[in-house]
């Protein structure tokens, strides 16, 4: 598992028909997984150091990885 294989202590739990899978790294980073019965989401909270999301910016705008084509998903057409 990429969690354990990268240094995260890894947990998990079942609520009613919610699981829970969560990994904690030594840094304090945790990743948490969360699968419901109608939906799926991901919680990322870790450390950052001052100045981090500047670079990254930049990094990202002089690369254009913001620069995403976004096309319309056609309406569906009803049948009869």
């Amino acid at each position: 598992m990429w969690l354990k294989d990268n240094g995260y202590t890894v947990s998990h739990a079942k609520y009613g028909e919610k699981y829970v899978v969560e990994g904690l790294a030594s840094n304090g980073t945790s990743i948490i997984l969360n699968l419901d019965v109608n939906r799926t989401w991901v919680d990322i909270k870790g450390p950052c150091l001052r100045g981090d999301w500047k670079k990254i910016s930049d990094d990202d705008a002089a690369a254009k990885l913001n620069d995403i084509v976004r096309t319309p998903t056609p309406a569906p057409t009803a049948t009869h």
